[in-house]
């Protein structure tokens, strides 16, 4: 209790030198805070774009056609899908799924030719796992037989295209030899997934199985889940029910599709930790220094309380109870703008609209990037200073306790 009063006085003592040190440690604990809930917020808003717009939260598909799905080949595919799709309709896990024929295309206005992927797609039921009808700007979805397309605003403003016009896609059939579809564009759409955006065109799964010559087969089938499903433990349950139905068929989650991203944001996240390890790097330096100036500065009274019987561990413990003390008085201010700075973000986000469209730079954002509240990197960044604020101290307090007390008493 006596080292803890101590240690207490002595951070009071020298209140200025350890409030700047405290500020140190405060400022890294908000930027850490405050950056680490951005990456977050980016991160799931770039997930769910994946999910909403892309893959579903799982697929299924031919091996070989997953492993060469940049280039959309057309003759793995799945046959007879109705069968397989009630079963998996059946399981308790499943919300709703969907079926699409992916190729590629070359689309063409009569005047310019442009490359694309294109997809087949159900309009019964397309919307119940992914939200594309909602983000239609211009036009309504096709219907069922239609030769109609929905294109992006951005296809449609490079190829100078509006609803009710024409457009020709011209491409390879199952059988290697080159057709065509004429489409009127029924719809135009703009989201934020810059992968459909960017060259991704919409046409009826019919009319697309009847010109590709693939009778009634499709590349994938998507499936949306229920909220708190464990996607593992659904995809082993797939997994294990169309390996009955189809060996050559395999399960793939978003987290297959978005392993770069991941990637990505690991990497970003450990280049946040690495500029917090800096700041609070230079907060221990500040630590050690203010604990060697206070061990000069107080020499002749560490003299007397090692004279007085005060042992060498106690000495040591007065000034590691100082160095928490200072981690504290960082930790608490850090808490409290840290708090702060990720409440506004989170409830008001950061406007970007000053720079446009997000989404045209790979960013899934439109106007504005909002943060996530974790409690938990709180806690962990909290204890995190307190351990580094305590480590900084071992080696100086160790030094000034092996100081000799007649020398200490005299100076010398």
């Amino acid at each position: 209790m006596l080292t803890l009063k101590l240690g207490f006085r002595n951070l009071i003592r020298q209140k200025r030198r350890n409030i700047i040190t405290g500020l140190i440690i405060a400022i890294g604990i908000f930027f850490y805070l405050l950056m680490n809930s951005l990456m977050m917020g980016m991160e799931d808003a770039s997930f769910k774009n994946i999910i909403n717009f892309q893959t579903g939260d799982i697929q299924i598909t031919d091996s070989t056609f997953w492993e060469n799905k940049e280039e959309l080949p057309i003759k793995y595919l799945i046959s007879n899908y109705n069968n397989l799709s009630n079963k998996i309709k059946a399981l308790k896990e499943v919300n709703a799924l969907t079926y699409e024929l992916k190729f590629s295309a070359m689309l063409e206005n009569g005047e310019d030719e442009f490359p694309i992927s294109v997809q087949g797609i159900s309009p019964k039921n397309y919307g119940t796992v992914f939200k594309l009808p909602g983000y239609i700007v211009s036009g309504v979805m096709f219907k069922k037989g239609e030769n109609k397309t929905i294109i992006s605003t951005k296809i449609a403003h490079l190829m100078n295209l509006k609803k009710n016009d024409f457009i020709t896609l011209l491409f390879k059939t199952k059988d290697d030899t080159e057709n065509t579809i004429d489409a009127e564009v029924g719809g135009i759409f703009h989201t934020l997934n810059p992968s459909l955006d960017n060259n991704v065109v919409f046409i009826p799964l019919d009319i697309a199985q009847n010109a590709l010559n693939t009778g009634d087969k499709i590349t994938e089938i998507s499936i949306k889940l229920k909220k708190g499903t464990s996607l593992k433990k659904t995809k082993e349950k797939l997994a294990n029910l169309i390996k009955k139905a189809n060996p050559r068929l395999s399960v793939y989650t978003w987290k297959d599709t978005a392993g770069s991203l991941i990637a990505l944001s690991d990497a970003k996240k450990a280049g946040i930790k690495m500029i917090l390890g800096i700041v609070l790097l230079i907060a221990s330096m500040g630590i050690i220094n203010s604990i060697i100036l206070s061990s000069f500065e107080r020499e002749e009274e560490i003299g007397m309380m090692k004279a007085l019987g005060m042992t060498e561990k106690e000495i040591v413990a007065t000034f590691m109870f100082e160095s928490l003390g200072i981690g504290l008085i960082g930790g608490i201010i850090g808490w409290i703008l840290g708090g702060l700075g990720v409440g506004y973000i989170t409830k008001y986000g950061i406007d970007l609209s000053i720079y446009g469209d997000m989404s045209q730079y790979g960013i899934p954002i439109s106007d504005k990037i909002y943060g996530i509240f974790n409690l938990l990197d709180f806690v962990n960044i909290f204890i995190f200073a307190l351990i580094i604020s305590l480590t900084a101290s071992i080696f100086p307090s160790l030094w000034v306790s092996k100081k000799d007390p007649v020398r200490a008493i005299y100076h010398r």
